[in-house]
């Protein structure tokens, strides 16, 4: 997750690193975003706390039964190729994005399993 200087009144930027996704599933775009409305200014809250995400995230992935992972790829997502999936998705749907990829960012924050 990267959180805009001004969060929470804009969105965080939420991608996975890995593992990949088969393209169309899961709601991860094909570079490793999450392809939610919450997470535009279009459909985001101020409300949403970092374990609200988290859970709603989790529970996207989850509820596609389709999702399936890319065992033939190993690499991890690229922070370019997700913002670049993020702009093209955002853009297809017609949902505003939260802040310009091009300038200055928040901080990140790291999670693991």
């Amino acid at each position: 997750m990267k959180f805009p200087k001004d969060y929470p009144m804009n969105p965080p930027f939420v991608r996975v690193l890995r593992p990949r996704f088969q393209f169309l599933t899961g709601h991860v775009t094909i570079g490793g975003s999450i392809c939610m409305q919450m997470l535009t200014r279009s459909g985001w809250s101020p409300s949403n706390d970092i374990e609200s995400i988290l859970a709603q995230v989790r529970a996207e992935i989850m509820s596609d039964s389709n999702a399936r992972l890319d065992l033939s790829s190993s690499g991890d997502y690229s922070e370019s190729e997700a913002r670049q999936a993020f702009e093209r998705m955002v853009h297809r749907y017609g949902w505003n994005k939260y802040y310009s990829f091009h300038g200055k960012l928040g901080w990140w924050l790291h999670l693991y399993s």
